[in-house]
């Protein structure tokens, strides 16, 4: 993991008093470890300029970005206007011949409830950084209930 992701955490930790925290970052590391995730394509709603960001963090832990679009949204702000069928659209546009797995970054656009529909269409495993940070979360948490079908395999897990 990067150093900046772990001194962030620590500065979260200490600006809370000790609460334990998630990034984003560790979330989409530890998800793409436990699907078994080598190579995967990821849609995101962002610029190019922000796409080398994403493709770091994910290749920095030994996986393979071998294909990543957005939807070219400059400012954040205007994130949320993006559907999840927007991004379930440009996820389904990207070459899945090339991957072992589909990743959607955006963390402001409701990705859900259409991770199933994702794996069913390419069949492989996909997972959203929201996603992966709940169930990271979930997990930490040793949260007692069950797995949550149609919500993708990672949190059917």
């Amino acid at each position: 993991m990067h150093g900046w992701e772990q001194e962030l955490r620590a500065r979260l930790e200490r600006a809370t008093g000790g609460i334990p925290c998630v990034t984003f970052s560790r979330a989409i590391v530890t998800a793409l470890t436990y699907l078994g995730l080598r190579r995967v394509v990821v849609a995101t709603a962002s610029i190019d300029e922000l796409h080398r960001v994403e493709e770091q963090s994910v290749t920095v832990n030994r996986a393979e970005v071998p294909a990543i679009r957005g939807l070219g949204i400059r400012r954040p702000t205007d994130i949320n206007k993006c559907s999840s069928k927007d991004a379930l659209d440009l996820a389904l546009a990207l070459p899945h011949r090339q991957a072992d797995g589909n990743a959607i970054s955006c963390t402001n656009v409701r990705t859900i409830e259409v991770l199933s529909e994702l794996e069913h269409w390419t069949g492989k495993s996909g997972f959203s950084s929201q996603v992966a940070a709940l169930w990271a979360v979930l997990r930490w948490r040793q949260w007692p209930r069950g797995p949550a079908p149609g919500r993708g395999r990672l949190l059917a897990t």
